[in-house]
């Protein structure tokens, strides 16, 4: 594990005030105000290379720091946080860290390493895929030979990487060659639909879809590779990255990439800049490596008076999961709790969330949630909070009480998806069903009011226990049911279904 630096909060927070005074017996004649001095930490590859005292309101005398080296590196000069040249003629008002941006003498060989990456992949049907790159065999045809497709292949690798893409993911990728130079347009096609998984194919002509009989997508058409011009790019499926690399590939700039002696040099940073906050002043810095985890043990604890720490959150004050690997600078903020302050979960143990079904009554909302915790995630105490956060939302929505109170929120248990089906159906007057997974209208045969009414892959953080994957269906079509159920599938209002979240209005 490379190390990550920390830099303590005395050395980034603490100012320093310094005062002087002359000899002089009558103290009433002579007043001299404090010197308020900012720390500057400068460092190089992640080492602390010099630190100086700045007055308030002073400039940095840049001669003071002796110009750091580096082995085959030029030195540019000293970036901020934020990654941009730090601008010396800039007058000083806190404490902060600079690092030392080097650029790489000369060129070098500019293909080094290309002719180490794999571009006549064969299908592994036990492995899993991030992205398929075809292309074709036929270089008379495409333009592509494998030299070339290896330099393609790597300008890829490092869009990827600009573009903060995961190792993992990258790792993944396989580039497949499709045909050779006897290969035909319908024999290649063949090759294609036989592998079954190809996202995006190179060098292909027009008649991909007709002679070739691919399904695509897009296409991009008049592409040159190498020195053919006239060829395509094809998108046969629809995924995230296979879109995102389709997109860039098929513009101006992209289409460089298809000419061996362009070499795509995007801004790819080693490392990245995770800031903590506390009460919206730095706390401490930690530099982390690409793809690396944050070494939380190595941030001291922060205190605020009598209130109690609880976890570092981002700017949502959602708690950070730190098994998360870092691809870009982020800020935590320190949540703590005021003991002073009541239960924040007050009042909910009153919420009915176990109601039955009354014949008598008219309900203007029936919320529905799957009782089998370990599947779930939810559990009596966790739909009191939900429905609280649901009530304080139509608060706010101006919802008369009238309303509210005849909200009618109902527990239905079984280890069967086809049993809890039968019982939510044989209620019959359910808006909202929320907790199961995407079988509850296969298996369960709870039926949304179309396909696109049932949303998946939420998280319901309960009081005990967290489960992803889960499911939210829109059984009904009602004015409230339809408010209620788009607020809850929103990126806001996903945050109610975390029993540490408080919705407010």
């Amino acid at each position: 594990m490379k190390k990550i630096l920390t830099l303590a909060t005395s050395i980034l927070l603490s100012g320093v005030m310094l005062t002087s005074c002359g000899k002089n017996n009558n103290h009433d004649e002579l007043t001299v105000a404090p010197i308020k001095h900012h720390l500057i930490g400068f460092y190089v590859d992640n080492v602390l290379y010099s630190t100086i005292q700045v007055e308030e309101n002073k400039v940095i005398n840049e001669a003071d720091i002796a110009t750091p080296k580096k082995d085959g590196f030029t030195f540019v000069g000293w970036k901020n946080s934020n990654g941009d040249l730090f601008d010396f003629s800039q007058t000083i008002t806190s404490s902060f860290n600079l690092y030392a941006y080097f650029e790489l003498n000369g060129e070098g060989n500019p293909h080094e390493g290309e002719n180490d990456l794999s571009v006549t992949d064969t299908k592994d049907p036990t492995k899993t895929y991030s992205l398929v790159i075809g292309w074709y065999g036929k270089s008379e045809k495409s333009g592509i030979d494998k030299t070339l497709m290896q330099h393609i292949y790597n300008n890829f690798i490092k869009y990827f990487r600009a573009q903060n893409v995961e190792e993992e993911v990258i790792n993944n990728i396989t580039v497949r060659q499709y045909g050779d130079e006897t290969t035909k347009v319908a024999a290649m096609g063949e090759l294609i639909n036989n592998d079954g998984d190809a996202d995006i194919l190179l060098g292909v002509g027009v008649n991909i879809t007709t002679t070739g009989k691919v399904e695509t997508v897009a296409r991009t058409d008049g592409v040159t590779f190498g020195e053919k011009a006239g060829r395509s790019i094809a998108l046969v499926k629809e995924t995230a990255l296979g879109r995102d690399l389709f997109d860039y590939i098929s513009s101006t700039d992209g289409q460089q990439f298809f000419n061996y002696d362009y070499h795509f040099a995007g801004d790819i940073k080693s490392c990245f800049i995770v800031n903590f906050y506390v009460n919206e002043t730095l706390y401490i810095s930690t530099l982390v490596n690409r793809g690396e985890t944050i070494n939380i043990a190595s941030i001291k604890e922060p205190t605020d008076g009598d209130k109690i720490f609880q976890y570092w959150g981002d700017k949502d004050g959602r708690e950070f999961d730190f098994t998360t690997k870092i691809n870009d600078d982020i800020s935590l903020y320190a949540v703590f709790k005021d003991p002073a302050l009541e239960d924040p979960h007050k009042g909910e143990s009153e919420l009915n969330v176990k109601d039955t079904k009354d014949a008598s009554k008219t309900y203007s909302l029936v919320i529905g949630w799957y009782g089998l915790t370990s599947t779930s995630g939810i559990d009596e105490a966790t739909m009191q909070h939900i429905y609280r956060n649901i009530r304080t939302y139509l608060i706010g929505e101006n919802v008369s009480t009238d309303v509210l109170d005849k909200i009618s929120v109902r527990e239905y248990t079984s280890a069967k998806i086809a049993d809890v089906g039968t019982l939510v159906n044989n209620d019959g007057d359910v808006d909202i069903f929320m907790g199961a997974g995407g079988n509850m209208t296969s298996k369960g045969n709870i039926q949304t009011v179309t396909p696109e009414d049932l949303k998946l892959d939420f998280t319901i953080t309960g009081k005990e226990v967290t489960k992803t994957g889960r499911a939210i269906g829109l059984l009904k079509e009602s004015t409230l049911g339809r408010q209620v159920f788009t607020f809850m599938t929103s990126e806001e209002g996903k945050q109610i279904l975390d029993y540490n979240y408080h919705y407010t209005k």
